[in-house]
């Protein structure tokens, strides 16, 4: 599979839920709870760098664009989202039940928004909120 951790690996977890989205959009015989639980997010999201997330999306930046297109695609709430505005900034922000933005944070590092993206929605399936 695509991204599925062997839960052996702090930096298998790190590639595994960097590939989540791009898991969520290619693999729809599972749901998105099934693939978070395959990361291995819960075992090591204490250990996990905002660094090593950005890290990761540096070496393959077309994940930008399947985080972007995951969050576009999105259809429930709460949810996080992220953004590309004008002047190179970059949102990320957070919608309640009632769709309403309660959260948004700008940023010029289009890598470290990403990594901040990814963190929130492993955070949002972690603790289940959603």
């Amino acid at each position: 599979m695509l991204g599925q951790a062997n839960n052996n690996s702090r930096m298998e977890c790190v590639r595994s839920i960097c590939l989540y989205a791009t898991r969520a959009d290619l693999e729809s015989s599972l749901t998105l709870n099934q693939i978070y639980m395959q990361t291995g997010y819960d075992k090591y999201y204490s250990e996990i760098s905002q660094d090593e997330i950005k890290d990761f999306i540096k070496a393959q930046p077309d994940l930008m664009d399947a985080w972007m297109l995951f969050s576009q695609n999105k259809r429930w709430t709460p949810s996080w989202f992220f953004e590309k505005l004008p002047n190179n900034l970059w949102l990320v922000g957070y919608l309640n039940k009632n769709s309403k933005r309660v959260y948004e944070s700008l940023y010029r590092d289009a890598l470290f928004a990403c990594a901040y993206m990814i963190r929130m929605e492993m955070e949002e399936n972690r603790l289940g909120t959603r």
